[in-house]
């Protein structure tokens, strides 16, 4: 499941063009961004309950971390105007692209969490500044 989910998110991110650089996993160290804004993706935690007796109920989160480069451009700027601008278009994608659908013949819903603390740390690539968005995939699967 976790592979299509992946997939799914991946796919949906690729789709906004305000979006220069998708990374599903958490970067390494010495890794570095190739191109801004970008986004940083990876499952964070899940849950696996019953709902009845004869259904599972799954919850699958995903931590989303949009990053812009505020190198030449300013932190006012990327704060008022870019990072604001992508993460309402990455909002609005998945509003519009994640229906209740049914992914490996389970039943799915998606949930695009608001936005955590923005950040605005010094990296060896730069002063970036970030914001974390969660998305929360449920999925209710038949127990056979």
């Amino acid at each position: 499941m976790y592979k299509e989910l992946i997939q799914k998110i991946k796919t949906i991110l690729e789709s906004v063009s305000a979006v220069k650089s998708i990374y599903p996993y958490a970067l390494r160290e010495n890794e570095k961004i190739s191109s801004y804004p970008s986004v940083i993706f990876f499952p964070t935690a899940s849950t696996n309950d019953f709902e009845t007796n004869a259904e599972n109920f799954k919850e699958y989160n995903f931590n989303l971390y949009v990053i812009c480069s505020v190198e030449g451009i300013g932190n006012q700027e990327v704060a008022i105007n870019i990072l604001p601008n992508v993460i309402d278009k990455i909002i609005a994608e998945f509003d519009k692209k994640w229906s209740v659908n049914v992914i490996s013949g389970k039943r799915t819903w998606a949930r695009l969490s608001a936005m955590s603390d923005w950040t605005l740390p010094y990296t060896d690539s730069g002063i970036e500044m970030s914001a974390q968005l969660t998305v929360t995939i449920k999925t209710l699967t038949d127990i056979d």
